[in-house]
This record gives structure tokens, C-alpha cells and sequence, in this order.
């Protein structure tokens, strides 16, 4: 969807194709779309923080719904919301998160060139589910509540709106608390894989060439 995306809004393929390597390559992080999604998935666990932190009532519908936050907004987050704005709007938040990207000094480290751009896309989740909270909250089943958001996101025409929404400042804890979480996460996950890992090369040193456990 991205590169479809950029593919229509670009007259030049070949721009098209540059721009969506320097978003691949410079502002999102490297196992964003690797096939175990690990850097899209520690996003998603650190927006379901975020939401539970910043927008208590909306977690605790969802939660009395019956319907996980990454059913709504994982979708969102792996397509940099390709598969849910108008296409104004959407392009209003990619110059946000391009923007982020390229204000990081060239004296910093790489990782944090991503992680600054990254911070638009939970601010962008939140600001959508904000301006959405009131029927949100109305909603007394799931798919009452599936409805009412792929009508939100496909009517958010206004793109100011949400911008001003996703800009306001949510704190310096807040950010703070979004690094710190992001990177814990990505250590827990990172350790996992290091023992996933081990656990293979051990069974495959155990195993004949019959494939029988020795």
C-alpha cells in the first residue's frame, strides 16, 4: 500500500522509488517488515500502553468489547495508515513523519533518526481514537464498532484537524515513557529471539540425518 501509495502521488517512478526506499531504509525501523513483523509488533504493544495511559475510558470499552486494540490499529501502523485515510490526509501525515526523519541531526546515531519519526505514528493513533473517543464509547458491540471507525478514518477529510490533534504536546513523561517502553520492548524481544534461536541449533544438533532424535 505504501509503495502503491507513492506510485500514484509521484509523476516520477523513479522518485516514487527513492522515496519509499528512504522510509524503508531511514525511518522505520530494520524488522518493521521482516516476516516476523518483531518492529511493527513492539509498536503495536507500545501504542496499547499509550492508549491505556492517555485515553483510559476508550481501553476499557475495548476491553468490555471484547476486541483487542491491535485489531484496530495494527493495520493502521504497518501500512503508516495507507489502508485508512483519505489520501490528503494521509500525505499530510507522511510530510509530518518525513519531517521528523530528516530534523534529526547528521551527528546522530541512525536509531535515533527512526525513533523520532516513529513517534508520529502512536501520535496519530491516538489523535484518531481521540477525535473518535465519544463514539467510541457509544459503540455496544463490535461490529457496531468496526463500522463506526472505518467511518471515521475514510471521512477524515480535514486533515488540519487531526494534525493539530496529533501535534499537540502529550508531555514530556509521556514521550519519555514511549522511548524507554519501546526500547525495553525491543530488548525482551531481541533476548527472545537470541533464545529462540539456541533452541533450534539444539534440536537440529540432535537429530540424525533421518531426521530421528539421536
Amino acid at each position: 500500500l505504501i509503495a502503491a501509495t507513492l506510485l500514484l502521488t509521484y509523476d516520477d517512478e523513479e522518485q516514487a522509488y527513492w522515496t519509499f526506499v528512504s522510509i524503508i531504509k531511514n525511518m522505520l525501523p530494520d524488522d518493521w517488515f521482516t516476516s516476523s513483523l518483531q518492529g511493527s509488533m513492539i509498536e503495536q504493544a507500545v501504542i496499547g500502553d499509550l492508549v491505556e495511559s492517555l485515553l483510559p475510558e476508550v481501553a476499557a470499552h475495548l476491553q468490555d468489547l471484547g476486541v483487542e486494540l491491535s485489531a484496530i490499529t495494527f493495520g493502521w501502523i504497518l501500512s503508516l495508515f495507507a489502508n485508512c485515510l483519505p489520501i490528503e490526509t494521509l500525505l499530510r501525515i507522511w510530510d509530518c513523519f518525513m519531517v521528523k526523519g530528516r530534523d534529526v541531526s547528521g551527528s546522530r546515531a541512525r536509531n535515533d533518526s527512526w525513533l523520532i519519526a516513529l513517534q508520529v505514528i502512536p501520535c496519530t493513533v491516538i489523535a484518531i481514537l481521540k477525535l473518535g473517543e465519544q463514539g467510541i464509547l457509544g459503540c455496544d458491540n463490535v461490529g457496531e464498532l468496526f463500522e463506526y471507525l472505518n467511518t471515521i478514518t475514510e471521512r477524515l477529510w480535514t486533515a488540519d484537524k487531526l494534525v493539530l490533534v496529533c501535534h499537540q504536546d502529550p508531555g514530556r513523561s509521556e514521550l519519555m515513557k514511549y522511548r524507554s517502553c519501546r526500547s525495553s520492548l525491543r530488548v525482551v524481544s531481541h533476548r527472545q529471539s537470541w533464545i529462540d534461536g539456541g533452541k533450534s541449533t539444539w534440536k537440529r544438533s540432535q537429530t540424525d540425518d533421518d531426521g530421528h532424535f539421536s
